[in-house]
């Protein structure tokens, strides 16, 4: 039995390094490990640092077992303060930044986290100088022990360790993360229960319960902070990987490796190195006995090599000075390695540069290839040279690092294997990506501005199934300062947790967009609140690709994706959303367009209302919407006196009073589509699905008694009136056309019976419409016909009274309906735009009667002829007329032409250059009718004209005293002064006649001298005078 248990001892005592090995490898990777997910948080750098002191309390425990001399067990069991020593400073300031405690923090507070560590050198080096650890320090059944009797280091030991306890514990029962946090619940008993364990592991210890039972062994403390260690190992690498996917990043062009692929296998490569170092202590040391600190030199080489190429990762420096560097060490390291082991370990020496030279091959790096090859054939000559024959023996260690050299190759075998695999995945995504985009494209390119809702649902609706999004939205901005945004969404988890974040992330992205309305919608003002969402939603754990949509350098509206389960999208992802944000912006500048098109074709520029097309649409459609047994009616407002406010106030006024008299009218309709601009100062309006008619004249009533209001603009109030046609269906008609039309001449006879009034459209109205109707239809076939004639007024000299001129007047004598007087005809003419034709014949025809005359010998007279606006507005000078003129075949000398001053509306500017090209031809230009607006007598002086005619309701005032010859004398007073000719229109009594040549004015006109007569008539004239 005794013998048994010595055996038994004996293996014991040779496994314990091994044991204190392994926690070795466990601590110092586990640090690497997390040290390398995050390099910036405090958590993850502190539980580095206490990884590495455990690694060196660890490696200290594997040399105190392993050695065989108290010389040496009391060197190791020195320098394993410099690990445990700092193990539970570092564990607790961990636990205060994990607690977010460093904010009740300060400087006498850390002072005293670390300060111990000071006292527990200084405990140990009193021991180690005095002599009393050497004295308490024996070799028992299981190794080196120590003597826990109280002295200085011992005392300092049990105290630190029980303060250090108590104050984890505190801070463990403190902490109370919130709602939400990462470590709120099952992960806060990880880390709370694993800390309860390692304390509970290493009370024994402390307190010298090993001893008693003869399980004394020192070194054992690593061991109880394994629970720890992987209670927060397990929760660090939990955290950083919360979320966190394989992401896919294209290499540059020309490359396989992409730059994380890159860094990757550097950090393989530190690995392997670090590795080989611990391998070979283990080898050498544990299991060969070699000296160790011969032994050291080779590992702590392989060791810092590791280290350097891995730190070297970390720090920011141009790729290509850092490839430089790690490949001029992995290249020099190929002799170093080969030559050390050649004598060694044979077996497995040569193997270094075949591991070398697969790093080389995953690199795609010709250089780096051409450096290694030529560094192994330098160093396989050299090992000739050396050892020209060389033999050699396996055992276990050789054996072992045979396997460890092969598992190297056979895994950089995979890894490259790996790479070039999800290279291919890699094309295989883009090609996927590029897809997408293209189909995205083509939708977009597809949407129109009656479509654009249903494009972008779908376009929302398909980015968030591929981009594998819980949330999309496309938000696009108004032009109007504090205008409404048009937004769409779509939602991509259907639970009811997705649902919560999604209104929630949609609540949060809404009230920050409302910011965007009170802003300059600049790139940069935009990307600044882009920012602040992107910060608030990093805090909740929400993954956000969101960018603004610009065209012509201003944003136009901005799109978001929104994911909650995961950590990033990678490089493919991002590139095809901008691809499609870009897209996007091109088809909404592409819509914006339309839409203007749209709103200039259909849509009124001043007021926003519909035009008259668009209107006809709308009231074709509300008619067939209507329900059996109700009653429609269509509403025609014409404002009063409009043209006398522009012409005295400006248009600008005029426009603003337009834009406030519509959103006054607005609100009394049932749909702003309801209204529309018919022309200047014309409106029209539909109210449907009305009761009967009694209802209508309610609603007709409130609108005309909003309409005859005061409006009041810069200090200055204007009051409007307003009269209105009314037309009912089904009652007057059914088709839209005839509604407005008889709307129209209610409102004509509204404005005949006074203003401010409204007339429902009666069977009076609606026989002249027919009579109208049946005028416009025999228009087309007049001239044809030769159903038109001219009658001539003559106009009479003010001083002598003979004929110096006649006025041509246009008739129409019907076959069925005989004459029929201008003013009935002529106003259709316009609408229907045969205006111009007649105007050219009238033109024509007086022109060949004037010449007529001429041949047959009577004096040389004037004709005047009057040309409408619309025939003015057109290409007048290259009509046939004047083409005769130009050639001489009509004196100009004897042409009058005279116009209205609202030929002057169409074009001012065009007006006034064509009749100075009509004077240039020899011709003179009168003004009709002067006198009855007020804005001739503004632009008198701007007119290119020889003569005004002064109306005749000037003429029939003059009965009023003193009055109306005060306004006759006036006007009469104003066109001289400009140096025109005067003519007086309407003169039908003697009175008048004597007041008009008293005044001396030019001419005179009016059925008391003669009045309007076939061109026979005016040849016996001529001959009176002759004779």
């Amino acid at each position: 039995m005794i013998l048994q248990k010595e055996v038994m001892q004996l293996a014991w005592t040779k496994w314990i390094p091994s044991l204190f090995y392994i926690l070795l490898l466990f601590y110092f990777y586990s640090g690497m490990r997390v040290y390398a997910k995050d390099t910036r948080d405090p958590v993850y750098k502190t539980y580095f640092n206490m990884s590495l002191s455990l690694s060196t309390w660890s490696l200290m425990a594997v040399l105190i077992s392993h050695t065989g001399t108290t010389k040496d067990a009391l060197l190791w069991t020195f320098f394993s303060v410099f690990g445990w020593g700092f193990v539970y400073a570092l564990l607790l300031s961990l636990l205060i930044h994990l607690t977010q405690y460093e904010k009740r923090m300060n400087r006498r507070k850390w002072a005293a986290v670390y300060g111990p560590v000071f006292i527990s050198m200084g405990t140990v080096l009193y021991s180690f100088l005095s002599g009393e650890m050497e004295r308490r320090m024996s070799y028992g059944p299981y190794g080196w022990t120590y003597n826990l009797d109280l002295e200085p280091w011992t005392l300092w030991v049990k105290i630190y360790y029980f303060i250090m306890a108590a104050m984890v514990l505190y801070l463990l029962k403190k902490w109370t993360p919130k709602e939400g946090d990462f470590f709120h619940g099952r992960f806060k008993k990880t880390v709370t229960y694993s800390a309860v364990l390692s304390l509970l592991l290493g009370l024994p210890k402390v307190l010298g319960l090993y001893d008693r039972f003869g399980l004394s062994l020192l070194g054992l403390g690593p061991i109880h902070m394994l629970p720890l260690c992987g209670g927060l190992l397990y929760v660090l690498l939990k955290k950083a990987r919360i979320g966190q996917e394989e992401e896919f990043i294209i290499p540059k062009r020309g490359e396989y490796l992409s730059a994380k692929t890159h860094d990757k296998i550097f950090f393989y490569v530190s690995q392997v190195y670090l590795m080989a170092g611990f391998l070979a202590f283990y080898i050498q040391v544990i299991i060969n006995e070699s000296e160790v600190v011969r032994t050291s030199i080779m590992t702590a080489t392989l060791f810092f090599i590791g280290l350097f190429i891995f730190f070297l990762l970390k720090v920011k420096i141009s790729v290509r000075t850092r490839d430089d560097i790690i490949n001029s060490i992995l290249s020099l390291s190929i002799p170093f390695i080969t030559l050390y082991f050649a004598d060694a370990a044979i077996g497995f020496a040569w193997a270094t540069p075949v591991v070398l030279l697969l790093v080389a091959v995953a690199f795609n790096n010709k250089n780096l290839l051409i450096a290694t090859s030529a560094m192994s054939i330098v160093t396989l000559l050299l090992l000739w040279i050396m050892y020209p024959q060389m033999a050699g023996s396996f055992e276990s260690p050789e054996h072992l690092a045979r396997l460890f050299v092969f598992f190297i190759i056979i895994g950089m075998a995979f890894f490259i294997n790996d790479i070039y695999r999800k290279r291919q995945q890699q094309f295989e995504r883009q090609i996927d990506h590029e897809r997408f985009v293209s189909d995205m494209v083509l939708l977009m390119s597809k949407a129109r501005y009656k479509t654009v809702k249903s494009n972008l649902e779908i376009l929302l609706e398909e980015m968030v199934y591929y981009m594998e999004a819980d949330y999309g939205s496309i938000h696009i901005f108004s032009d109007i300062r504090d205008g409404v945004h048009r937004k769409f969404e779509q939602y991509g988890r259907g639970d009811l947790d997705g649902i919560r974040k999604n209104l929630k992330f949609s609540g949060v992205l809404d009230e920050l967009l409302e910011d965007t309305k009170r802003v300059e919608h600049s790139e940069a003002n935009i990307r600044r609140i882009i920012e602040i969402f992107k910060s608030r939603m990093s805090t909740e754990k929400v993954t956000v690709m969101i960018q603004p949509v610009v065209e012509s350098e201003k944003v136009i509206g901005i799109m978001c994706l929104g994911a909650f389960d995961r950590n990033s999208w990678d490089e493919g992802y991002q590139n095809s959303f901008d691809l499609i944000v870009k897209n996007l912006s091109s088809m909404l500048y592409k819509i914006k367009k339309e839409d203007e098109l749209y709103r200039m074709a259909f849509y009124d520029g001043l007021t926003g209302l519909p035009n008259r097309t668009l209107f006809n649409r709308i009231l074709q459609e509300t008619l067939e919407d209507q329900e059996e047994g109700e009653v429609a009616a269509v509403l025609f407002l014409d404002l009063d006196d409009f043209k006398n406010i522009n012409d005295l106030l400006g248009h600008s006024v005029g426009d603003k009073l337009l834009v406030e008299f519509v959103s006054r009218i607005k609100p009394l309709l049932q749909n702003d589509r309801y209204m529309s601009r018919f022309g200047g100062d014309e409106f029209l309006m539909v109210l449907p699905h009305e009761r009967d008619a009694e209802d209508v004249k309610k609603k007709v009533e409130e609108i005309l008694s909003t309409a005859i209001g005061t409006f009041r603009f810069d200090e200055r109030e204007i009051s409007t009136g307003a009269s209105i046609g009314v037309a009912l269906f089904p009652e007057d008609a059914v088709e839209p056309e005839d509604l407005i039309r008889y709307a129209d001449l209610a409102m004509y006879s509204a404005k005949s019976n006074g203003k401010n009034q409204y007339v429902i459209c009666t069977e009076d109205i609606k026989k002249k419409f027919i009579y109208e109707k049946e005028i416009e239809n025999d228009l087309h076939y007049a001239i044809k016909n030769k159903e038109f004639m001219l009658y001539y007024q003559p106009r009479v000299s003010g001083k002598t009274g003979d004929i110096v001129g006649v006025e041509a007047l246009l008739r129409w004598s019907h076959p069925q309906k005989g004459m029929i007087p201008p003013g009935v005809f002529i106003r259709i003419a316009e609408r229907i735009g045969l205006m111009p034709e007649i105007d050219q014949w009238v033109f024509r025809e007086a022109c060949r009667q004037n010449l007529y005359w001429q041949r047959k010998g009577f004096k040389r007279i004037s004709m005047s002829v009057n040309v409408t606006p619309m025939t003015f507005a057109e290409n007048f000078e290259g009509s046939d007329i004047l083409k005769n003129l130009r050639e001489g075949i009509w004196d100009p000398n004897y042409l009058e032409v005279e116009i209205t001053e609202n030929t002057m509306y169409f074009s001012p500017e065009s007006i006034r250059n064509r009749l100075n090209y009509l004077r240039g031809l020899g011709m003179s230009v009168a003004l009709d009718d002067f006198g009855i607006a007020y804005s001739s007598l503004g632009r008198l002086h701007e007119l290119p004209i020889d003569k005004i005619k002064i109306d005749r309701q000037f003429v029939v005032n003059l009965h009023e005293a003193q009055k109306g010859k005060s306004l006759f004398d006036g006007i009469l007073n104003l066109g001289r002064s400009l140096g025109l000719k005067i003519n007086v229109e309407g003169v039908e009594t003697k009175e008048q006649a004597e007041f008009v040549k008293a005044r001396g004015c030019d001419e005179i006109q009016g059925f008391y001298y003669h009045k309007p007569m076939p061109p026979e008539y005016v040849e016996i004239l001529l001959r009176k005078e002759e004779s």
